[in-house]
């Protein structure tokens, strides 16, 4: 009998076809007991890392930061690890032998540091890291590279079409929308239409306060449709400065961890 911990659908066949897909045993419920048990302290997990960061707001706009628990790699390496934890202590209980294939190389070295010294386990074909840290830095040279030549791109764009030099600070009360532009948003020469918030803005108006939209950074497409609603848009590009990017970078490459990395305490 034997079980799969991966997403590769190509390698899980190839081994259904060695192993015989007759033999293997399907994980039923076990994955998903394990992501209701841990949907919380992962969350948990998640705010202390960025409690600790030297730089809160840059780094809670990266990818890790804002994956929800249902859409986070990292967490399902974390459920994975449980379920092979309770297969094993299963397949002790019965003294049944199991074999139980991984598909991620750091899990399956969590795994083998987990149980070190445990008669009942064996490792086998466990890869050295050195490759797979080479590459991950690679890859995360050449998307820090390409993010960072989209931003510039993007800031010189808005910037050239934008109207004035500098952004006015408000001289009312003043609400801030943050906004994703859309094309079917535009209404008339001047005019927006929010889809998702529709209204809000005269709700704003009508209790007395001024309303400003922002829309993310790496929004682009609409830099002339912007400019000339400059009144109530404030694309957050235009506040980009060579020490936010750097900041931006720090975040990501050197960010600060807390004493311990556990998620309920694995």
């Amino acid at each position: 009998m034997w079980f799969y911990l991966g997403k590769d659908l190509r390698t899980r066949r190839r081994l259904g076809a060695r192993l015989g897909a007759e033999r293997r045993a399907w994980l039923g419920d076990r994955l998903h007991a394990a992501a209701r048990e841990l949907r919380q302290p992962f969350l948990d997990f998640v705010a202390r890392v960025g409690a600790v960061q030297s730089d809160r707001i840059a780094w809670w706009s990266t990818t890790f930061s804002w994956k929800v628990w249902g859409a986070s790699d990292v967490f399902l390496l974390i459920c994975y690890l449980i379920v092979a934890e309770r297969l094993v202590e299963d397949a002790v209980s019965r003294k049944e032998p199991i074999l139980i294939v991984v598909e991620d190389p750091w899990l399956l070295r969590q795994m083998r540091d987990n149980w070190a010294g445990n008669a009942n386990v064996q490792f086998h074909g466990v890869p050295s890291l050195v490759l797979v840290k080479a590459r991950a830095v690679l890859l995360g040279l050449v998307r820090r590279a390409a993010w960072a030549f989209r931003m510039v791109r993007h800031y010189w764009r808005q910037r050239r079409v934008w109207p004035r030099a500098t952004l006015q600070a408000p001289v009312k009360p003043t609400a801030g929308i943050y906004t994703y532009p859309q094309r079917r948003s535009l209404r008339g020469e001047t005019g927006w239409a929010d889809p998702y918030l529709p209204g809000l803005d005269e709700i704003f108006r009508d209790v007395g306060y001024d309303v400003i939209r922002f829309s993310a950074p790496q929004c682009d497409g609409l830099e002339q449709e912007l400019a000339v609603r400059h009144r109530d848009f404030r694309p957050l590009i235009l506040y980009a400065s060579a020490a936010g990017f750097w900041r931006s970078l720090r975040a990501v490459w050197w960010p600060r961890w807390p004493g311990r990395l556990e998620v309920a305490g694995r």
